[in-house]
């Protein structure tokens, strides 16, 4: 692997880990929904249901059956956390945004670009 293309990524992942409050999409997401679905078995989201004011149902409304029945939309919701009631699917759309940032400023920080055709083991610019 190429030398400047680790150190790069260390050092990217140094700035994560020194930043927390500027990388919250990784810490309060990514990070939380990986050790949710590898150590608890369990999706951080939940299938909402709304009427036709665009207003949740919630429990109150009836039983599970009336819900699915008379709701006019649904979206997929953030169940707690520092995203808690955010639409999982733009989260999902921004952490991924977030991971291509990353990679992309580690990639260029070592003297490549993304587009950029390499050799997969030794890393050598290809034409």
């Amino acid at each position: 692997m190429n030398n400047d293309l680790c150190q790069s990524l260390q050092n990217e992942w140094d700035v994560i880990k020194r930043n927390r409050e500027e990388h919250l999409i990784y810490w309060e997401f990514i990070n939380k929904e990986r050790n949710s679905v590898l150590k608890e078995y369990k999706w951080g989201a939940y299938e909402a249901y709304f009427d036709e004011n665009g207003q949740e149902y919630l429990s109150r409304y009836g039983s599970a059956a009336a819900t699915l029945l008379t709701a006019k939309s649904t979206a997929l919701r953030i169940r707690e956390g520092y995203f808690k009631g955010a639409d999982a699917q733009y989260i999902l759309r921004s952490a991924t945004d977030w991971v291509e940032a990353r990679i992309t400023n580690a990639v260029s920080a070592s003297g490549f670009s993304i587009e950029d055709r390499v050799h997969f083991r030794t890393w050598a610019k290809q034409a």
